[in-house]
């Protein structure tokens, strides 16, 4: 296939997993902006439209994406992508049904993301510890016409016979098995040629549908700003994050841990203040600002089932102190983790658009904010991605030896540019 001229147009129901696509996408050699619901486009460049819908009610949630899609086809989009949570977080199936309903032709839908193991056979997600739900299961009830499963057996046989099979079965909207980054590929390649232009899925789908439909692209790789210090916010409860953290005060960097009593019961203001002080004072390169999720995890999920919270009624709470850190921070890099608390301190800070230059490491975007540019480089990444080492090695990518870390394995020790 011709790669098409155009831009690729993506729907995510939140900031970082939509910011995960981004970093893909500018990785092939194109520019990408994040731009959050209600905020202006710019049809010039491949864009991902952040609905922040993964905890509204169904039919609000489903209203967003079909808006959503509209706007990206009455701009020219090339090819639609509807971005879903890896783990099917969410209004996935809703979502996908009001996106299926507004785009163009025929949606297959291709969930897998080998990036951290989740893959899809016979139309069942399989996870590292074994079976998952079955997504077709999950997502049939909601589709307007039957949802019909592409199997693993005539993927690996090459995207000819899928583009094949595609036009032997060519009613119902394309649930996709796929294992691997080259079954992903396969897939894209052979949908392309079948005349399809719409497509659901998470991380590892952006770049096969890049190079297939738009090809290499003319942007240069990406060299960070020279900056002195880091600042992360951890506002993910996740194994993987709290793993990462960990080695990050292990190897050096400093943490200031909130209170998360104290913020649920009224002094958000007070920790936000006494955690932007350290930053003040403090002289470490590396700065880690987090609630120490995995020991006070449980307390946490306890208060917010006795008040019926979802993760982002959290996040609004957690986005005062974490805010205030981040306005203490001028000239810091920003790394920002988890989707919902990232999306509600973007909300105070007023950060509504991200340009995406190119990609860190998986699922982890380098990118820059026009309307704030007190702060020269910011990154994303959702919860559950990275190795233990990927924010130390995002730290050495982008401090050099002004991160001041120690004892980093080789993987952690090299530029972490993709």
């Amino acid at each position: 296939m011709t790669p098409a001229k155009g831009f690729i147009g993506v729907i995510a129901d939140d900031v970082t997993g939509g910011a995960s696509i981004g970093a893909e996408v500018a990785r092939t050699g194109h520019l990408v902006d994040v731009v959050r619901t209600g905020q202006p486009i710019r049809p010039a460049r491949s864009i991902v439209l952040e609905t922040g819908s993964r905890y509204l009610a169904p039919s609000l949630a489903a209203q967003r994406v079909h808006d959503a899609a509209g706007l990206l086809t009455d701009a020219c989009a090339a090819v639609l992508m509807k971005k879903i949570d890896s783990t099917l977080k969410g209004n996935v199936a809703t979502e996908l049904a009001a996106f299926s309903a507004a785009c163009p032709g025929r949606l297959l839908i291709a969930p897998s993301c080998p990036e951290v193991g989740l893959t899809l056979r016979d139309g069942r997600q399989f996870r590292p510890g074994g079976p998952g739900p079955s997504v077709l299961d999950l997502l049939s009830p909601s589709m307007a016409e039957p949802l019909v499963s592409l199997d693993l057996g005539t993927v690996r046989r090459g995207s000819g016979e899928v583009a094949k099979w595609l036009r032997q079965n060519p009613d119902g909207p394309v649930l996709a098995d796929s294992e691997t980054e080259a079954d992903l590929a396969t897939v894209v390649a052979g949908a392309a040629d079948a005349g399809i232009v719409s497509f659901g899925g998470t991380y590892g789908l952006g770049a096969p549908l890049a190079d297939t439909f738009l090809g290499s692209g003319t942007a240069g790789l990406f060299v960070p700003p020279v900056v002195d210090k880091l600042l992360v916010i951890a506002g993910s409860a996740s194994a993987a994050t709290a793993a990462q953290l960990s080695y990050l005060v292990a190897a050096g960097a400093e943490e200031i841990i909130l209170d998360i009593g104290r913020i649920l019961t009224g002094e958000a203001n007070g920790e936000g203040e006494r955690a932007a002080a350290r930053i003040h004072s403090s002289s470490a390169s590396v700065l880690i600002v987090h609630t120490a999720a995995a020991r006070t995890g449980e307390d946490v999920k306890r208060h917010c089932a006795r008040l019926g919270w979802n993760e982002r009624d959290l996040a609004n709470f957690l986005a005062v102190p974490f805010s205030l850190a981040v306005q203490a921070a001028p000239g810091h890099a920003l790394y920002f983790i988890g989707g919902e608390t990232t999306g509600a301190v973007f909300d105070v800070l007023a950060i509504a658009s991200l340009a995406v230059r190119g990609e860190c490491t998986a699922a982890v975007p380098f990118a820059v904010c026009t309307t704030t540019p007190q702060w020269p480089l910011i990154m994303t990444k959702p919860g559950a991605f990275g190795s233990e080492s990927a924010l130390a090695g995002a730290a050495h990518t982008i401090l050099g030896r002004r991160s001041r870390l120690h004892n980093l394995p080789q993987e952690a020790s090299q530029p972490g540019i993709r």
